[in-house]
């Protein structure tokens, strides 16, 4: 029998990353069918900001100036043993409703001006964004759990319980073979450094920087890291887990590694509306999986390094099944930190993205075309010291879907840094049945490669579609400028 877990009544059913923004946003009212009865499902509130207002941005860290916007989460459990009817009303009345991403062929059967119905067919296809009238900017995500079967005992050695309600915990140091679990219901206000090994993050709740310290100056935000795992640098931490629970309003980097071995990602979800707000960064970081998530934030929403302060390599991860939006930096990236051979041999290697969905992507004022939904990018870090940056090598994307991004964004970029001590190589990348569905017409090539004085060797285009063409050869849409050898299409 499948059942929607129901809130207590001290939880509030809305939660704010910050002040107001200068418009009121849309209401969402969302319900699941189960057992015959409309279940209200749990609704929050998140902080996003717009690429547009850019510029202004930098030093209103606490949004006194009301300059961002508010979008909305849906939260419900459900078996997800037959597909799921959902309803969503909305305070604002509305013309057109679509349902992405646009593979899943999600139809909207509207009921009246303010509300519509949809069908979750499966339990793969449970995390969608919903958008009226275009606005993407606020705009509500929908995601369904499946009940946690196998919850720990709260009260067994080395586990934090969190159930529902409001928590307030600060800044907690986790050691070794420790669980924190937050439940369905259940917000837990804090900060995290782990310093330990086996440690497991869990949960159907939520996470959340709302009450932290957001602060910067005129190039980065400077607030706590919200998850900081072996922060000391000492390698190497091992056997770390965080998965199901859903992650907003951190005040700089949200979930943050260096040097950790054995990562498993699985099932949760960021929104992040703070500049330079990364979601996942894996620093030095080797056998890592970053599976089935839902990221939007305003930086980087997952970003492969090695920098000078973690030396050796990134390498042996893989990236599958997630929906990426970036509003305005990088969705997944491959860099841009790549390590520098004068100062140790690390490099980034061995990668795997596949069967993800890019659902947005947005330009920005100075035209920066490095950033992009994917992106592959080689620059020596630190980059004002010399040296260049190390090899990144066997890098694989495949079975990737481009979700028609706004006209301003760009899809694929590669590029490696121009005067450097000495050239860097890219060797052995692979696009392997790549859809890009591109009815927005980007003002930049669908595809842009850029070496610098550089070098790629190796660069095989297997089954690439822009538009429902195959991509055969270079062309307008599919650049590529510099030294490159042992290009392939087919």
């Amino acid at each position: 029998m499948r059942r929607l877990t129901l809130i207590f009544a001290l939880l509030c059913t809305t939660l704010t990353g910050c002040s107001l923004s200068s418009r009121q946003a849309p209401e969402y009212t969302v319900s699941v069918l189960q057992d015959g009865q409309w279940q209200e499902a749990w609704v929050l509130e998140a902080l996003v900001s717009d690429y547009s207002h850019h510029e202004d941005l930098w030093n209103d860290w606490n949004n006194s100036k009301a300059l961002r916007d508010t979008m909305s989460i849906a939260l419900f459990e459900d078996a997800f043993d037959a597909p799921v009817k959902v309803r969503v009303h909305t305070s604002e009345k509305f013309s057109k409703c679509v349902v992405r991403p646009s593979n899943y062929a999600i139809e909207v059967e509207k009921i009246d001006r303010n509300t519509v119905e949809l069908t979750l067919p499966a339990f793969d296809m449970r995390k969608v964004s919903v958008e009226f009238d275009g606005n993407r900017q606020e705009n509500l995500f929908i995601i369904g759990n499946r009940p946690d079967e196998d919850k720990p005992d709260p009260a067994a050695p080395g586990v934090m319980y969190f159930g529902p309600g409001e928590h307030e915990v600060g800044e907690i140091v986790i050691g070794d073979n420790q669980t924190v679990y937050v439940d369905f219901g259940g917000i837990l206000y804090g900060n995290f450094i782990v310093n330990g090994d086996n440690v497991r993050f869990a949960g159907n709740g939520v996470i959340t920087g709302r009450r932290m310290e957001h602060w910067g100056n005129n190039e980065y935000a400077c607030g706590d890291v919200l998850f900081e795992i072996a922060p000391d640098g000492k390698p190497f931490l091992n056997n770390f887990t965080i998965e199901d629970v859903t992650i907003i309003d951190s005040p700089s980097w949200t979930l943050c590694m260096n040097m950790v071995c054995g990562i498993r990602i699985d099932n949760i979800n960021i929104i992040n509306w703070i500049l330079n707000g990364d979601g996942i960064d894996l620093v030095c970081c080797q056998y890592a999986v970053i599976r089935d998530c839902l990221l939007r934030c305003y930086d980087d929403c997952i970003s492969l390094k090695v920098n000078h302060g973690n030396k050796p390599d990134c390498s042996n991860i893989e990236i599958d099944g997630c929906l990426i939006w970036e509003d305005i930096a990088r969705g997944i990236v491959v860099g841009p930190e790549a390590g520098n051979a004068y100062l140790s041999p690390g490099r980034i290697h061995t990668v795997d993205i596949h069967d993800c969905v890019f659902l947005e992507h947005r330009g920005t004022s100075e035209g920066d075309n490095v950033r992009a939904a994917l992106s592959i990018c080689q620059w020596r870090h630190p980059v004002g010291k010399e040296g260049y940056a190390t090899e990144i090598s066997d890098i694989a994307c495949r079975n990737l879907y481009f979700d028609d991004i706004k006209s301003d964004g760009t899809y694929i970029f590669v590029w490696q840094m121009a005067n450097q001590t000495e050239n860097s190589y890219i060797s052995r990348l692979k696009f392997e049945n790549i859809q890009v569905n591109d009815r927005n017409r980007v003002k930049n090539p669908v595809f842009q490669a850029m070496t610098n004085e550089n070098h790629i060797v190796g660069m095989e285009v297997k089954d690439f579609h822009i538009r429902g063409e195959k991509v055969l050869s270079e062309g307008n849409d599919f650049v590529c400028s510099g030294n490159f050898t042992d290009i392939t299409f087919e």
